[in-house]
């Protein structure tokens, strides 16, 4: 059994990364070697991994639960730690931009927050900043904020100017212009539930996923949602964790309210004679992969045993149905080889046998996804994984209790504003956010059905960005 499986993956032209409880392993796709790994510089699970790889050299960026954005250098002789800079919230995403000098980080305050890769070096005789929330200390840089937790970010272009776009509890796609976030292009309406995943088609086209039973298709230069894919049904029969509500538990909120977790306790999921939900849709994640010319459409669930996948057709005539590849245990993850295969993080906490795999390679055969032996080099990665020799940590399945909103019965409910559901703290500031909530709602139902065209109003927005000194990625040009 592996305590701690891999929870993220990262890869880039030439390296391979992966994240095991407070580790960070580094291979080489050209040679197939471990490089190196790194367990001093986190105290918690690290959720979240990325690397730039640039002409002139390598970062790799991670963050998770105890709040700290972690830098390395990534060379041949390992990886070497540059800098840990603590966040002001627990983060929710993590994203690099193009050029890779910049990172975007999301939170559960809803707050979208950009930092430099490399804090600028202090003078010796400067004084630690003591400003509220950290962000000074940390070097961040505002760019955006919803009102809710923000459970994804991307980035994407049009025309060469880039956008962000981002995610929220409450079933809101933004999309802001970036860096200058304050300006916002377009809402993207419609979706019922939370919203957990996006995906970048090209083409101005965005595919996203989360707790509804299908997955929605815009355009997100208009903010029109082009067609749904139903998914729920080929879904829900593979997630095996469940969300359970034990006798401690209010039936409402589904809060424990007589004892308090301690502080980086993990919460186990599992089935018990308590009251239990019906399968909790929650998509983890999406992507695209183009393989022998043809595009596919590959995504995951929390607590699933199998991985989802049908081939990309830009119009709605003859949509393919759900493919599904089963295994033995939940996917925590999945990321895309340069030449097509996967390698998935199977959860082997919930293996019957000691020896259960915890990394499976898959291939390509027929337009099917088919198991694969894992060759050399994923040996390794799962050899080193598996002789770590710590305490397991963190809660795999932590998205199933934090995004839906559950009802008397426990089961999810739309459109509950219950600060005390929102599962984060607020720093005292509930009802703040509480009214920022419904002028929100007032503001996005004026707007409802009103087009952003205006000759004059695009002009004006255009010449403001064009005056902007800032670049692509923030960096003064």
């Amino acid at each position: 059994m592996v305590k701690n499986p891999v929870t993220a993956f990262a890869i880039s032209k030439s390296y391979l990364i992966a994240a095991s409880g407070v580790n960070v392993y580094a291979l080489s796709l050209s040679s197939g070697g471990l490089l190196h790994e790194s367990t001093s510089a986190s105290s918690s699970i690290i959720r979240y991994v990325k690397i730039n790889e640039g002409e002139e050299a390598k970062h790799v960026v991670a963050c998770g639960d105890d709040k700290k954005l972690l830098v390395w250098r990534l060379s041949e002789s390992g990886l070497e730690e540059l800098d840990s800079r603590e966040l002001p919230k627990k983060p929710t995403c993590l994203q690099l931009t193009a050029k890779g000098q910049k990172i975007l980080v999301a939170d559960k305050f809803g707050d979208v927050f950009s930092y430099p890769l490399l804090p600028p070096e202090q003078p010796s005789t400067s004084t630690p900043s003591t400003q509220k929330g950290g962000h000074a200390s940390s070097h961040g840089t505002l760019i955006l904020g919803h009102t809710s937790i923000l459970t994804e970010l991307i980035l994407v272009e049009r025309e060469n100017r880039p956008f962000i776009v981002t995610a929220d509890r409450d079933e809101h796609i933004r999309i802001s212009r970036y860096p200058q976030g304050f300006i916002v292009h377009r809402y993207c309406l419609g979706s019922t539930r939370f919203v957990s995943s996006l995906c970048d088609l090209g083409n101005g086209q965005l595919l996203s996923g989360g707790g509804e039973d299908v997955l929605r298709v815009w355009e997100w230069d208009s903010g029109e949602c082009l067609r749904t894919i139903d998914v729920g049904s080929s879904v829900k029969p593979s997630i095996v964790v469940r969300r359970t509500l034990s006798g401690g538990e209010d039936e409402e909120d589904g809060r424990d309210k007589k004892k308090k977790k301690p502080k980086g306790a993990s919460t186990k999921i599992e089935a018990s004679p308590s009251v239990q939900t019906e399968p909790t849709l929650v998509i983890r994640r999406i992507s695209k992969v183009l393989v022998d010319s043809k595009s596919w459409i590959i995504f995951g669930a929390v607590g699933a045993t199998a991985l989802f996948y049908f081939p990309w057709q830009k119009s709605s005539q003859g949509q393919s149905p759900i493919e599904t590849i089963s295994f033995a245990l939940p996917v925590l993850d999945f990321i895309a080889l340069h030449d097509g295969r996967l390698l998935v993080s199977l959860d082997s906490n919930h293996a019957a046998k000691e020896e259960e795999p915890s990394l499976q390679l898959l291939k390509w055969e027929q337009e099917k996804l088919v198991k694969q032996e894992n060759d050399s080099t994923i040996q390794k990665l799962e050899n080193r994984v598996r002789s770590y020799d710590g305490p397991s940590i963190g809660d795999q399945y932590e998205l199933l209790s934090t995004l839906p909103k559950f009802s008397i019965e426990g089961q999810p409910a739309d459109g509950v504003e219950d600060d005390v559901m929102m599962g984060v703290d607020l720093g005292g500031r509930s009802g703040e956010k509480r009214e920022a909530r419904q002028k929100l709602r007032e503001a996005l139902s004026r707007t409802q059905g009103v087009e952003e065209t205006g000759p004059s109003k695009k002009a004006k927005l255009d010449e403001k960005e064009d005056d902007d000194p800032m670049d692509g990625d923030g960096v003064e040009s």
